[in-house]
This record gives structure tokens, C-alpha cells and sequence, in this order.
């Protein structure tokens, strides 16, 4: 049986719940070592990034990757075979959409799992020499199932390097705040080579949308990112209702059954720390998606300190955002044409199938297709 997992408005007023199903996307908890957000008894010591050796029957990963990219020399039939392993347990084979050129090279495919966006492959250029790059966003990585079988298969590229690996943890329960992260870095818990790395804080009015402090600067080695994640998720909820309904993320309880052992926790609470590598000046270990939780560990001394013990999961899947978003557009095609269509139903001789064929457009939407309807639509099927 399915997993569910609840997003509720609190209040007595409250609306719900809104249940959404749990698999690739529920919400899984990421606790802190302790409750006051101090360190565990026996921390995670920090590792030299490629050195680091686990050993039989270590727990499965407590982060998550969260963006890659790979550069490899072009060979579409290698990456062709590549990303169907990566994608190899997703709910459809990968396709893909030619588009422009970008970043140098002179042609692009977005790569679309069931329509949704989860990464492009970069081509062409006399300045890349027969170089061909591949991103997978952080949806992309959503839909890999298998971690360990989709690095055997990237390595396996013709001539491949890391450029980019993003590493995220997440936090539900107020163990890891804006203000810790602060004071972190206030005590010297991101010097990195005898440097302290600079800071900077996004600030809003809008208490909603949350805010987001820069550990470092764009372009070196490593780069934190630490922000308030569900305070972003819910200012950028598809469900415009929802939002009113619950006034604020404050004011939104989610559970799990798998989370925290069925405790509900706030989504305001939920924090994200990201950790952004890139290949500027020393390469990113062959390893580093099965052993990230080391390199995770390894960036900082301060993120020594904020291994969880669960593994975390994305609240809402793809699928569920499809769902959303094909709510959400037809609710706005009543609101602006419900009248309407209602009197052509009328003239219609009260015939559905006739109205529909008056009415009906011979191909997808492609803004919700994007947004995962396909997905949603396969669920119901």
C-alpha cells in the first residue's frame, strides 16, 4: 500500500487535509544530531574530498544530489544509452526537445521525462572541440531511482569529468535555522583553507518567501546555500486557495507517516543546506554521489555538524505538481468560461461529446505538460 503524507492548515477554520502521495516526493524528516543544535557526541570528521573509504553495510546516504553536471566527448548514441540508465526507474523513458544553443556550444536538447524538464544536453561549437555537456536539475534528480547504477552509467561517458555536483540536506524540525547558520560563520565554521568565505544574505518583507544566506562566492570550488525551504515551497504553491486557506506557511502542518515517526512537523520549519561543487581549480571525486555524505560533511567544519539521520525526500513530486497545476487551469477555465461554455452546452442540445469537439484543441498544453500533467494523468489511468 501507498504512503500518504498530509499538507493541513492549522486553525479550527482549516480547510483539509490535502493529501499527496508520498514515494519520490514525500517528505521524509532530516533530524538533527540534536534537538538545542548542538553537534553529536561523536561528529563526522571532516574528509579530504576522493580519500574517504566507507565500509561494508554503511546506512544508505542521508543527503541528496540535488543538480549534476557531467562533460564528456560528444556521442549521442553513448549519451543516449547513458541517460536511459540514469532515468531507468522513472514512470517514462527519457525524450528529448532540441532548443538553442547556450553556454558555448551551438545546440541544445532538454531532456523530458513524461514532458517534465529534468536536465539538457549541450552540443556543437568549434571553441568545445567535439565536448558535449550534460546537466540534470534538481527535478531530474527527483526521478532517479537508483543512485549507484546512475553514476556506474555516467562514468562510463567517453572521455567524462565533473563540472558541477550539488549536494542538499534538508531539516524539518527548527534544528537548523537562518540564525544558526549565521552564528556558524560568525565562529569560523566555514573557513576553508585558513580563509573565512564570505557571506551573503537575501533578505525579504514578504514573510512568505524566505530568506537565503551565500556561503562563498560563485566561481570558486564550493559554494553554501542555506534557505528557508518551505517557506519557498509554499509561496510558490501551484494552489492559489491553498495559500489563502492557510494564511502562511506558519500556519501549514505537514505529516508523514515516514517522517519522524508519524510526528507532523511545520512547514515553515523545513531549512535546506546546499552544497554547490564545481571544478575550477581541483577536480570533484569520481565517487562523490554514492560517498556524498562525506564530501558533504567535508566542505565545511560547520556542515560536519548537520548529517541527518534519515535520508530526506522532496514534499511534492512531479506528478503531484501536475496535478496542481491542471486544478489550477481548470478552475480559471470555469471562473472566465464557465458561463459560457454552460449556454453552449445548451445550444449543444445538452451533447457533452458535441460541445467537446466544438471546443477541444488537438494537442497538449505545453506550460502544464512541463509542470507534470502528463504524469498526473498516467497516475488516474
Amino acid at each position: 500500500m501507498e504512503e500518504r503524507n498530509e499538507v493541513t492548515p492549522k486553525g479550527p477554520d482549516a480547510v483539509g487535509p490535502q493529501s499527496q502521495s508520498d514515494g519520490a516526493a514525500g517528505a521524509r524528516s532530516a533530524r538533527s544530531p540534536g534537538e538545542d543544535g548542538a553537534p553529536p557526541a561523536s561528529a563526522p570528521p571532516k574528509v579530504i574530498r576522493g580519500t574517504s573509504t566507507p565500509g561494508n553495510g554503511i546506512a544508505a546516504p542521508r543527503t541528496k544530489v540535488d543538480y549534476l553536471t557531467i562533460s564528456c566527448r560528444e556521442d549521442r548514441d553513448a549519451i543516449s544509452r547513458c541517460l536511459a540508465e540514469v532515468f531507468s526507474g522513472a514512470p517514462a523513458v527519457p525524450s528529448f526537445e532540441q532548443g538553442p544553443g547556450k553556454r558555448h556550444f551551438d545546440q541544445s536538447r532538454r531532456i523530458l521525462i513524461a514532458g517534465v524538464p529534468a536536465g539538457e544536453v549541450l552540443t556543437g561549437g568549434e571553441t568545445q572541440r567535439g565536448r558535449a555537456c550534460i546537466d540534470v536539475s534538481g527535478t531530474g534528480c527527483g526521478f532517479v531511482q537508483d543512485w549507484e547504477r546512475a553514476q556506474a552509467a555516467l562514468l562510463a561517458l567517453p572521455e567524462r569529468s565533473w563540472t558541477r555536483a550539488d549536494i542538499a540536506a534538508d531539516f524539518f524540525r527548527g534544528e537548523l535555522t537562518h540564525e544558526r547558520v549565521k552564528q556558524a560563520h560568525k565562529e569560523g565554521k566555514f573557513t576553508r583553507g585558513g580563509r573565512e568565505p564570505l557571506l551573503t544574505a537575501i533578505t525579504t518583507t514578504d514573510r512568505n518567501r524566505g530568506r537565503t544566506i551565500y556561503i562563498g562566492q560563485r566561481g570558486g570550488d564550493a559554494l553554501g546555500r542555506f534557505y528557508e525551504k518551505g517557506k519557498k515551497e509554499f509561496s510558490e504553491s501551484a494552489s492559489k486557495v491553498f495559500r489563502q486557506l492557510a494564511g502562511s506557511a506558519e500556519d501549514v502542518t505537514v505529516t508523514d507517516a515516514a517522517l519522524n515517526q508519524g510526528e507532523p512537523f511545520d512547514l515553515a520549519s523545513w531549512y535546506r543546506a546546499e552544497l554547490e561543487l564545481r571544478s575550477k581549480n581541483r577536480p570533484i571525486a569520481d565517487d562523490w554521489i554514492t560517498r556524498r555524505d562525506e564530501y558533504f560533511a567535508g566542505a565545511y567544519p560547520f556542515l560536519a555538524e548537520l548529517l541527518p539521520e534519515v535520508e530526506p525526500r522532496v514534499l511534492v513530486r512531479p506528478r503531484d505538481r501536475g496535478i496542481l497545476a491542471i486544478e489550477a487551469a481548470l478552475e480559471r477555465v470555469k471562473k472566465q468560461w464557465g458561463a459560457v461554455l454552460y449556454t453552449g452546452l445548451a445550444y449543444c442540445g445538452g451533447d457533452y461529446l458535441t460541445l467537446c469537439e466544438k471546443i477541444l484543441a488537438t494537442h497538449h498544453s505545453r506550460k502544464l505538460v512541463q509542470a507534470g500533467a502528463l504524469l498526473a494523468v498516467d497516475e488516474r489511468q
